[in-house]
């Protein structure tokens, strides 16, 4: 798993995600995962000042923001990522009683 290229990845898209907008915050959000279940890549949302003040107790959660959900990367570089992570978090797993029945689904 090459971190670095994750990041990098992630910090462009964001960026450009953003483009013009007068950005107040920006989240990386619905991240859930069960035990042993596919990882999934987070959704982007951004929010201005203005909007952020008029949003009350939904400031909080990004999916109520008018740009709650900024297409940032494409399908393929997600369905990538999302192998690369799952093969990361299982070859990093310690082995286990059970561990045969653990697949990484597909690499």
């Amino acid at each position: 798993m090459e971190w670095a290229e994750l990041e990098h990845a992630v910090h462009v898209a964001m960026v450009d995600a953003v483009g013009e907008r007068d950005l107040f915050a920006a989240a990386l959000y619905f991240v859930y995962r069960e035990q042993d279940a596919v990882i999934r890549f987070p959704l982007f949302g951004v929010v201005t000042r203005p909007e952020w003040e008029d949003l009350g107790e939904a400031q909080w959660n990004p999916h109520d923001w008018s740009d709650g959900d900024v297409p940032w990367l494409n399908d393929d570089e997600i369905a990538r990522w999302e192998r690369e992570l799952e093969a990361a978090e299982v070859l990093g797993r310690q082995p286990s009683a059970d561990s045969w029945t653990l697949s990484p689904g597909p690499v």
